[in-house]
C-alpha cells in the first residue's frame, strides 16, 4: 500500500517469534541483571546511531511513523535472541526492518 509516495507501516506489533525468525521462541536464558540489559540497550542504539543511512532507513522511518513499535521492548527482543550480541542483534534488528517495510 502506498500513500503520498510512502509505504504504509502496519502498526500491529508482531510477536517475538515472526521478529527473530523462529518458529518457537528461543529457549530460555539466564536472565541479565537490569543493569547490564540497560547497557546492552545503551550499545545497541550507539551502534544504530553510528550505522548508515541506508541500512537502517526502514527502522528510522517506522521510529518516525510508528515509534511504538520499536519501543526499547522491541530492541530487547533482537538482543535476547543474539544472546546480548549487540552487532549481532543489531544486523538482525535492521534486517527485520528492511524486510518489513518491503512487504508492507
Amino acid at each position: 500500500n502506498k500513500e503520498d509516495g510512502q509505504k504504509k507501516i502496519m502498526t500491529t506489533p508482531f510477536s517475538s517469534a515472526f521478529a527473530t525468525g523462529e518458529e518457537a521462541p528461543p529457549s530460555p536464558q539466564s536472565s541479565p541483571s537490569p543493569e547490564a540489559d540497560a547497557a546492552s540497550l545503551r550499545a545497541l542504539k550507539e551502534e544504530l546511531s553510528n550505522s548508515p543511512h541506508g541500512e537502517k532507513s526502514a527502522l528510522v522511518h517506522v521510529q518516525r511513523v510508528a515509534p511504538e513499535l520499536v519501543d526499547d521492548e522491541h530492541m530487547m527482543i533482537f538482543l535476547r535472541r543474539e544472546d546480548y550480541d549487540v552487532r549481532l542483534a543489531l544486523k538482525r534488528l535492521l534486517r527485520y526492518w528492511s524486510k518489513r517495510y518491503k512487504i508492507f
